[in-house]
């Protein structure tokens, strides 16, 4: 087989560049030298190369990666061994971690997306409980998605969104039950480019891990939906906001569908601020309890509705553009807020609107009162 102790290995032209046996990449001796330097397997065939790969206990950094800008690049092999595995896509095309084979990926170590491409990374091998932690941290100012797509996913450790996007690709893509999606650098900005993504990439979706935002995060926070399905997608789980603003984004094009979020236990933890911004035709709908802890809604959408439905005490509502509806059910308070100053709309926002929707099912509505801020 194929043994990368050190440097980079690039495969080419031919699914049989590396022969039919397992790859080794990294050295696995215990001592000596070598024993600490990086090793790299380039994947650079434009089709599918099917050889296992198995991790060495080096210290040295562990990389798959593909350049690939004129078609998409397929991997089903295995991958096992005990060490930390990075994961780039330095191309435009996608990268495939696929299922096909009914490998899947065994290693005991962390996974990180360190793409530097545009490319987006997907993995629908299942990932195993030996898996620590999934890392999503792009180079530069890549705005490369990784997905994870298997709905038996068993690792723990959570995952962090350092910088980049991370796809949510399927229910139960994100492990076990207890795992918690952080999204935001703990060490604060690390070059231009720091913004963190929780990507909902289809439709007919239920999330339930808990969201946390980093205190210390630099950059755009974002929730947001690709989907062009007008099946709705849930997230049922509470979002520690940390003094943050949290930004909501439906950028697919579905005029019907709807991401919904929504929590049995109040959905928003902390102060911080909402921000609806997508560039999208879908609806979000902000289902749970908004408290006084979120000193300002704003709707800065012109396309993607904000529907808000929850028993909420928010200070501010703040229409810069396009529609808020209010949904609320038999006996629950208004749902625009309970600040001082009520909803309100920031001049000059000549084209937003807002409407407060009674009781169903009579889904009789009023128009949002102007107030000067």
């Amino acid at each position: 087989g194929v043994y990368i102790k050190s440097g980079s290995l690039t495969g080419l032209t031919s699914a049989n560049a590396f022969g039919t046996a397992a790859i080794r990449l990294g050295n696995d001796s215990a001592a000596g030298v070598g024993n600490n330097a990086a090793a790299t397997l380039i994947l650079n065939f434009g089709g599918t190369y099917a050889n296992d790969v198995v991790l060495g206990n080096t210290s040295g950094a562990l990389t798959i990666t593909t350049p690939n800008t004129g078609t998409g690049q397929t991997f089903t092999g295995g991958i096992s061994g005990t060490n930390n595995l990075l994961l780039s896509n330095s191309g435009s095309q996608t990268f495939n971690i696929s299922s096909s084979a009914s490998k899947e990926i065994t290693i005991n170590g962390t996974i990180t997306g360190v793409s530097t491409g545009t490319g987006a990374t997907t993995i629908s091998q299942k990932i195993n409980s030996g898996v620590t932690g999934i890392i999503q941290n792009v180079q530069g100012a890549s705005g490369s998605t990784m997905t994870l797509s298997n709905a038996n996913n068993a690792f723990t450790g959570g995952v962090t969104v350092l910088r980049g996007n991370i796809g949510y690709g399927a229910t139960g893509a994100f492990g076990a039950a207890t795992n918690i999606v952080t999204l935001g650098d703990v060490a604060g900005a690390a070059g231009a480019f720091n913004d963190a993504s929780l990507v909902l990439t289809t439709g007919g979706l239920n999330m339930t891990h808990a969201i946390n935002l980093e205190a210390n995060a630099v950059g755009l926070l974002r929730i947001a939906s690709t989907s062009t399905s007008g099946t709705a997608s849930s997230i049922n789980s509470d979002i520690t906001l940390n003094g943050k603003v949290l930004t909501f984004a439906y950028n697919g094009a579905a005029s019907t569908a709807v991401l919904n979020i929504q929590s049995t236990s109040g959905s928003f933890i902390g102060t911080g601020s909402l921000v609806n911004a997508g560039t999208g035709t879908g609806i979000i709908n902000l289902g749970g309890n908004i408290g006084n802890n979120v000193t300002t809604v704003t709707q800065n959408s012109a396309t993607s509705q904000l529907r808000l439905a929850g028993n909420n005490a928010f200070g501010s509502l703040i229409i810069n553009a396009g529609l808020v509806e209010g949904r609320q059910a038999a006996g629950v308070t208004p749902p625009l807020g309970g600040g001082p100053a009520g909803p309100r709309r920031s001049p000059p926002a000549p084209a937003g609107r807002g409407r407060q929707c009674g009781p169903a099912p009579t889904s009789t509505c009023r128009r949002v009162a102007r107030r000067r801020p």
